[in-house]
């Protein structure tokens, strides 16, 4: 992937993708909308498992949200962070 791309894609990572799983599962888990939100955003994190994040501390906050969603009460939300 060349830089400008693996930039690109790390920004919208950080920015907007961590955003979505960067709550507390159950301040969603009665709102089937945000889980499914949360569900799509955890498969996008999934996706990019083999990126090259520059930014390593990134890396493990975003690792620490997808293992707190594994306790979601929502199972479309599990089988994601899974």
């Amino acid at each position: 992937m060349n830089q400008d791309l693996n930039q690109m894609v790390q920004s919208i990572l950080e920015n907007h993708v961590f955003n979505v799983i960067n709550t507390e599962p159950d301040q969603y888990s009665n709102n089937t909308d945000k889980a499914i939100l949360a569900a799509r955003a955890l498969w996008v994190y999934r996706k990019y498992a083999r990126f090259d994040f520059e930014k390593e501390g990134h890396l493990l906050s975003a690792a620490e949200r997808v293992f707190q969603h594994l306790q979601h009460p929502n199972i479309v939300v599990k089988v994601e962070a899974a």
